[in-house]
């Protein structure tokens, strides 16, 4: 398979895998509580690692700070995925507050890259640092500061629901960006 369709594939799965995310976040705030929240989540995290891997596909993230992101973003989304397997209990809860920030300096960085590479154009080019910037900016700080996303944390859960949102964001800008046979990656 070519780049362009495996990037556009992956971007499928992220948009599919990040809507998912915001109806599960929106039935957690309708008042579903169930016992294990695994068989939810990692699809879910599965599906913003295919994102990831799309947008290094594109090319778009150029550069050595590019792939680096990349890499750390990828190395998170992994840490999610292991951090659900081994929860509940230590090991999980160790992973979860580490993997979130290595998660948005990956986006970060792939995200900074976008910009300086100018191969993406409008929305699209700033979708990336926005994954990134919003863990830092206000999903961390809104689940330090309510406890976690759960039952009495509306705020949280809809801090993650607004992440999950832009991950749908970042796959719908890889679809947009290699929707016609000039984009080459790099």
């Amino acid at each position: 398979m070519d780049p362009i369709r495996a990037a556009r594939a992956g971007a499928v799965l992220c948009v599919v895998g990040a809507l998912g995310a915001v109806l599960f976040s929106a039935a957690l705030l309708a008042g579903f509580a169930p016992a294990d929240e695994s068989p939810y989540l990692l699809p879910i995290y599965v599906a913003t690692l295919a994102g990831v891997v799309a947008l290094a596909l594109t090319g778009a993230a150029a550069g050595g700070t590019g792939r680096v992101g990349v890499a750390l973003a990828i190395v998170g989304l992994l840490g999610f995925i292991a951090a659900e397997a081994a929860s509940p209990g230590p090991t999980g809860d160790a992973l979860y507050a580490v993997v979130p920030l290595l998660t948005a300096l990956g986006m970060l960085l792939a995200g900074a890259a976008v910009l300086r590479s100018g191969r993406w154009s409008g929305w699209h080019r700033v979708v990336p640092l926005l994954v990134g910037a919003w863990i830092v900016v206000v999903a961390v700080p809104v689940i330090i500061l309510t406890g976690g996303p759960g039952p009495g944390a509306p705020a949280a859960v809809t801090a993650l629901g607004v992440w999950h949102l832009l991950w749908a964001a970042l796959g719908a800008a890889v679809l947009a960006e290699t929707r016609t046979g000039e984009r080459v990656p790099a």
